[in-house]
């Protein structure tokens, strides 16, 4: 076949009426993203921005957008080990609950590797997991988001709780978060 070439007008190359080109960045890393904080104070981390369905105001208060989905930490291998689930704060949750059905079809409950218990905690995750949002949300959404999103909205005074019926059952389960904090040395340090 022959080279296609389509071109585009130029007021379609221009950004959107009243959008600044400069409010948006992608950092590759996380030392990038700490720089970015440290000169934009009102950033606000987007994965694949959900969230702008459920809280709007929020944005409007927003100066600078820092979209985290190229951050390789954030993006580690998901995997199972034993009985055991570590799962990236990037993994959607469509992602996340192909890793649960192929969890819960390597371990039977019958296994020597595992109990009962164990399969009916992603059961339980994979119940909640299916029942969030729609398949389009689901495709985008991350676990990551979802749980920012709880932690953000539980202070006092800062709006409605997120409601997220995962995060319950992961609580309920005694599941442990490994996060970042940027800290007074503008530097980012896992905990």
């Amino acid at each position: 076949p022959a080279d296609i070439l389509i071109h585009f007008p130029k007021a379609a190359q221009q950004t959107a009426y009243g959008i600044s080109a400069n409010r948006w960045s992608a950092p590759k890393s996380l030392m990038e993203l700490a720089q970015i904080m440290d000169k934009n104070k009102n950033t606000r981390l987007v994965f694949s921005n959900t969230s702008y369905g459920v809280y709007k105001n929020e944005y409007l208060e927003t100066t600078h957008y820092a979209d985290i989905r190229f951050i390789p930490e954030l993006n580690t291998a998901n995997r199972r080990e034993g009985n055991h689930l570590y799962v990236s704060a990037g993994i959607s949750y469509s992602n996340f609950i192909k890793l649960l059905s192929k969890s819960l079809e390597e371990l039977q409950p019958n296994d020597d590797k595992t109990s009962t218990m164990g399969t009916s905690a992603l059961s339980a995750l994979d119940y909640m997991a299916e029942r969030t949002a729609g398949r389009i949300v689901r495709n985008e959404a991350s676990l990551g988001g979802n749980t920012l999103l709880v932690l953000k909205h539980i202070h006092i005074g800062s709006g409605d709780p997120f409601p997220s019926d995962l995060f319950t059952t992961l609580f309920a389960l005694n599941a442990s978060i490994t996060y970042f904090l940027l800290g007074i040395d503008h530097k980012f340090s896992e905990h």
